[in-house]
């Protein structure tokens, strides 16, 4: 089945090269030529997808945007529910608490986000800032300009283990007006949000300012039958402040401060039946055990941005941040008190880049050129305690130094035709000191690697435009904190890499108002990193085989008329097993982690004007579909999340000016119940999805 699939691939990829693209491009320009009347059509979305701005539509990158309004539609707030719109996107709440996140994409991620030793490979940034700590990238969507999706490997522009894609968070900037917004929510269970926002000129025209600042309580929507508590509440308190030049000149900058702490419950397992797999408490959610499980994060973040223009198109960027992050978390393995784990970190991160932009031969080419630097030490315990008895601690001080030197330029032969060519080397290195169940150890990894991306693209129309790329990630080495020997916890592992193919079609047919973007992949995995956990709490991850993982993607968005609008995205993928390490227990029939064969996302809204007041009222939903994945590389039942389907509905009502809004809005509507993951450790259990929440919120624009 997975050749089959695999030529499926190969062959679908040729209609698209040889008849599709033909095909619309003769759909756009009949669109075009027949159009009389353009009242509507889809707006242009501006991205920095290659470290300037261009147009979504003719980047060549495979990218989910998200504008403001999007993310607003159906109040999204945490950043794991962008899987639920972004083609093989896996982005669930972590083992240690919910503010902590596994993320996976196209085949590549990390699951041991909670342990410092343990980096992603899909890049995290915020406003160009590269967040290095999956243990809080669960992160508050304050204020954002957009969030990009960028999948495939981004090896060249910004390299550190950006194995499977980037996801970039961009925040708005002060632009000197006098402006701002008050939103405030309440729903199922309590919950209730209340965020404000409100930015100024502080020197008329030089300096501009921003303050947002949010509160969000989840409430409790489970209980612990053995605690006779209700639980799963989440306090979340974020605050972000921005100044920024604002004067005529060649200097510009932007001076950012973020804090955020976190309170939670904790993570906590459904006991389970092993036979059923059903919990043994007799309701889906409700936990068991006596343990008082708890999560708690504070981080702080400053960053400083800045550009000087030395006109003829040369431009000289630095971007320098600081950030601390503290966290701790007490949770059970086992969900009945058999398997108790306790961790306590703290993480201080230091990140320096320098860009130099600019073009050349009359504006034919457009180059960049850049150093990245990256410092982070960590201090982290780790305490055990099975079966009641205390093992001893495990102790990881770890110093990590990244040094990478990269460039990419583009030349372009027409307004049609472009090559686009970067290289990038990268220098990992991670220093170890520690004790490993009280046993001391230390060791170092040391990497290196090239990576480099190579991309034609042609614009066939105003309207269409099709890209092929070749490239190449890497993802450094480490080591096994959870190993079961100070030898194992030493040693380590090596680093992945990738070579990607992918090819790529956008398109705005039909006067504007159908955005199709459609693309196929082929992934060349080697030295795969692989996770397995033992029933005994052994975690470890090892470079267990080579894997290919290839798929399609969709993407799309149709304005039907100037009250209905649809969207949606879906993705079919498959992988494969190769050149198999023995000792791993891989049979090469299993799935690689998180790699879900298919997905499918269709979603839609509805606006009408009110006669009486002049606002509009509204109505969207969105139904999402992802098919069954393994969350270890052994595939046993218990590691299996089973296919599931969400469905999120939501009303609204906006003023004429645009300057109230009330909404309600509904997500997981039918009760959809999930093992979102399963361990197999001592005792079988599994984490559950949240039951329905609803929510009526209002906001004020001032």
């Amino acid at each position: 089945m997975k050749f089959f699939f695999k030529d499926l691939v190969i062959t679908i990829t040729r209609i698209i090269a040889t008849t599709l693209v033909p095909a619309i491009v003769l759909m756009s320009q009949v669109a075009v030529s027949e159009a009389a009347d353009k009242k509507v059509g889809l707006e242009e979305i501006i991205v920095t997808a290659e470290r300037r701005e261009t147009s979504l539509q003719s980047t060549p990158v495979t990218i989910s945007a998200f504008t403001e309004e999007s993310l607003d539609r159906f109040q999204t707030v945490e950043a794991t529910e962008l899987q639920n719109y972004v083609p093989n996107l896996t982005m669930v709440q972590g083992i240690a608490a919910p503010g902590k996140v596994d993320l996976y994409m196209r085949g590549a991620g990390d699951q041991v986000g909670a342990i410092i030793l343990s980096e992603s490979g899909v890049g995290v940034y915020i406003d160009d800032v590269y967040i290095s700590r999956l243990s809080v990238a669960n992160i508050e969507l304050l204020e954002l300009e957009r969030v990009e999706v960028l999948r495939g490997p981004q090896g060249t522009l910004y390299g550190r283990n950006a194995m499977g894609g980037v996801i970039k968070y961009i925040t708005k900037k002060p632009d000197g007006t006098q402006s701002g917004n008050l939103a405030a929510s309440y729903g199922s269970f309590g919950s209730y949000n209340v965020r404000g926002h409100s930015q100024t000129s502080l020197v008329e025209d030089v300096i501009g300012a921003s303050v947002t600042a949010s509160y969000r309580e989840s409430g409790d929507w489970y209980s612990n039958v053995t605690l006779n508590e209700e639980r799963g509440n989440r306090e979340v308190l974020a605050i972000n402040a921005k100044l920024a030049l604002l004067a005529e000149g060649p200097l510009s900058g932007t001076l950012s401060l973020s804090y955020a702490e976190e309170n939670n419950d904790g993570g906590e397992f459904v006991a389970r039946d092993p036979d059923t797999l059903k919990s043994i408490t007799g309701d889906f959610r409700d936990v068991r055990s006596p343990l008082d499980a708890f999560g708690e994060n504070e981080q702080l973040r400053v960053t400083l941005d800045f550009s000087y223009d030395f006109g003829n198109e040369l431009n000289l960027r630095s971007i320098t941040s600081f950030q601390d992050i503290s966290e701790a978390s007490s949770f059970d393995l086992t969900g009945q008190g058999l398997f108790n784990r306790v961790l306590a970190s703290d993480v201080e991160v230091m990140t320096q880049e320098i860009q130099l932009r600019g073009s050349a031969s009359g504006g034919n080419i457009d180059w960049l050129t850049g150093v990245f630097v990256f410092s982070e030490d960590g201090y982290q315990t780790v305490d055990d305690t099975i079966f009641f008895g205390v093992r001893p601690s495990t102790i990881i001080d770890l110093e990590t130094d990244s040094f990478a030197i990269y460039g990419e330029g583009a030349y372009h032969f027409s307004d049609k035709l472009s090559i686009t060519a970067g290289l990038r080397y990268s220098d990992d290195k991670k220093d170890l000191i520690g004790l490993h169940r009280g046993v001391p150890g230390s060791a170092v990894n040391s990497s290196d690697d090239v990576t480099m991306r190579l991309v034609l693209d042609y614009q066939w129309t105003e309207d269409v435009f099709t890209f092929f790329n070749i490239s190449r990630g890497y993802k450094a080495g480490s080591f096994n904190a959870l190993a079961t020997s100070v030898e194992d916890f030493t040693n380590g592992f090596d680093p992945e890499t990738v070579w990607a193919y992918e090819f790529g079609v956008k398109a705005d047919l039909l006067d504007n108002r159908l955005r199709t973007n459609v693309n196929v992949f082929f992934n060349d995995f080697s030295d795969l990193q692989g996770l397995n956990t033992t029933a005994s709490g052994i975690t470890t991850v090892n470079n267990v085989a080579d894997a290919d993982v290839y798929g399609i993607e969709l993407e799309f968005t149709y304005i039907i008329n100037d009250q209905l609008e649809v969207f949606g995205s879906a993705a079919v993928q498959g992988d494969e097993y190769k050149d198999i390490d023995p000792t791993s227990g891989i049979d090469p029939s299993f799935k690689i982690n998180r790699a879900s064969d298919r997905f499918g996302s269709i979603g839609f809204e509805y606006r009408f004007i009110s006669r009486a007041s002049g606002g509009q009222f509204g109505l969207n939903g969105n139904l999402s579909y992802r098919s069954a994945y393994y969350n270890d590389i052994i595939n046993a039942p218990i590691v299996r999340t089973d296919a599931y389907s969400l469905l999120n509905l939501g009303a609204f009502y906006e003023s004429a000016q645009g300057a109230w809004k009330i909404s309600l809005t509904g997500k997981n509507v039918l009760d959809e119940e999930v093992y979102l993951k399963g361990l197999p450790l001592i005792r079988t259990t599994g984490v559950p999805n949240p039951p329905p929440v609803w929510t009526l919120g209002v906001r004020r624009k001032f």
